[in-house]
This record gives structure tokens, sequence and C-alpha cells, in this order.
């Protein structure tokens, strides 16, 4: 019996040390900023049986972090540079990718790229801000939700820019109430559309699901749920009716970074939400 034990003991100690090498590799490319490689290796080790629950917990806060860095080399690819800026935002002020100081020196140098590409013409974007801020108050003035929602939008995502750039304090207060401004939007649009749901008309909950998509941040609840709204819509929207080529024209990965661009792809993606021509802001220089 106490062989058995030792033989057991020497097993367990054997499967540990094999988990141990198996997360240091993870590490390593996590370090070396490969990460397929480093997810791939988290998915095996997952489907491993055995885990302690301490070991589960600090697998998933890998994978959590990989998922990140495949996110901000999507975005970076994508020229999507609002999520970009967000997404390295969430990354880099992770405690635990702190460790990594090579993953966080390649992503640094990534941003630093990024900053230098579109620096030449901040002072662009903060004046784009201020205009679609003013423009915004006027919509807002005269019932224009909707195209009031669009504009704090492109001035949030323009003073995001501009504050990536050269960063201002002064901007975070404005940023902050574009913020809670587009989320009173969302949340109120979110319920009417869910109402419209309910009551069977999918399609104009649709359109509003789709609003939501069209102004919200990427760190907004709203768009989320919204988004996963589209999800099961879609499945139940009959194709001749076109509505489901709709939506999977706004649920396609990344969005256009520069408010010019997205101003100008929502407003054309949205059925019967074409902007007013004094909406438009000016044509920014291509990356």
């Amino acid at each position: 019996l106490n062989e058995y034990k030792r033989q057991e003991l020497i097993n367990q100690a054997g499967f540990q040390l094999e988990l141990a090498a198996q997360f240091k590799q993870i590490d390593d490319r996590l370090n070396a900023w490969r990460i397929p490689e480093a997810q791939a290796l988290c998915a095996g080790m997952e489907a491993r049986s055995g885990l302690l629950v301490s070991q589960k917990a600090d697998l998933a806060l890998r994978r959590q972090l990989a998922a990140r860095a495949a996110e901000l080399d999507a975005f970076l690819a994508q020229s999507n540079d609002v999520a970009a800026i967000e997404s390295a935002d969430a990354l880099l002020d992770s405690p635990r990718f702190q460790k990594y100081q090579g993953a966080r020196t390649i992503a640094l140098a990534r941003m630093d790229a990024l900053r230098k590409r579109i620096g030449p013409d901040r002072d662009g974007y903060e004046r784009d801000a201020r205009n679609a801020m003013a423009d915004a108050s006027a919509a807002e003035a005269r019932g224009g939700h909707y195209e009031a929602a669009r504009l704090n939008s492109r001035a949030l995502k323009s003073l995001i820019i501009a504050g990536f750039i050269t960063p201002s304090p002064g901007n975070q207060a404005e940023i902050d109430r574009l913020r809670t401004a587009i989320s009173g939007f969302t949340g109120k649009t979110f319920n009417s559309a869910y109402v419209l749901e309910s009551r069977g008309a999918g399609r104009e909950a649709a359109e509003l699901y789709l609003q939501i998509l069209d102004v919200a941040p990427q760190s907004d609840p709203d768009a989320v749920k919204a988004r996963k709204r589209l999800e099961d819509l879609r499945a139940l929207m009959p194709a001749e009716q076109g509505a489901r080529g709709l939506i999977d024209g706004r649920l396609r990965n990344g969005a256009p970074v520069l408010p010019a661009q997205a101003d100008r792809e929502s407003a054309g993606n949205a059925p019967g939400n074409q902007a007013p021509q004094a909406e438009q802001p000016a044509q920014r220089p291509g990356p």
C-alpha cells in the first residue's frame, strides 16, 4: 500500500511539473507576441483533466490576455484606430500583463507606430470634435436624437484619437460627457427596440439595434446586447426580405476608424438614415 501511495505521489508530481512546463510555454509565446501559438496552447490545456482550481484560474487569465492581444492586432490590421486605442488601454492597464515585459514592449512599440501615423492630423481631429459637438447640440434641440448621437459618437472618436496623440487633461470631462450622452441614447433605443421585438416587429427592432451599433463605443454594454439581439433576429428573418444581408453587413468584424469614414459608412448602411449634407465631416488624409 505504501508503495502504491508513493507511486501515486510521484505521478502527481510529474503531472504538476508537466503543467508548469506548459504554463511556461504559454508565457514564452505571450512574451514573444506569438499570440496564435499561445492561444493554441491555452486551448490544449483547457482540454486536459486534473487541473486544480487555481490552475484553471491562471489559465483563464492567460487566455484573456492572449485574446486581448489578438484583438489589438486585429484592430491595428483593420486600421480601426479608436478600437485599437481602447483595446491597448485595456491590455496595458491589466496588472497581469505587467509581468510580460517582452509583450508589453512590443505592444507599446505598435502603439507608438500608430501615434506617428495619425499624429500629423491631431489638430484636425480636435477641430472635428468641436464642430461635431456643436452640430450635435443643434440636432438635439430640434429633436434629432439619432442624428445627435451619431455626431456625439463622431466627436468622441475624434477626441479619443486626439488625446492618444497628445494627452489633454481638459478633454477628459468632454469625453465623459459624450459617453454619458451616447449611453443615454443607446439605453433608450435598446428598450424601444426590445418592445418592438416583443410585439413581433422584428425588422423595425433590427433598425433600432443597428442605430445603437452606429453610435456606441466599443465598451458600451448596450452595443453588446444589441449585437446579440441582431444575431438572434437574423436567424428568424426571411432571406428574401434582405434583412439578413442588412444585419450581416453591420455585424462584420471591425469598423472604419476615421470619423469621416465611419460617418459615411454608417449613413450608407443604415436604411433610411442618410445623413444630411451638413453633417458630413471634412475629408481627412488617409493613413
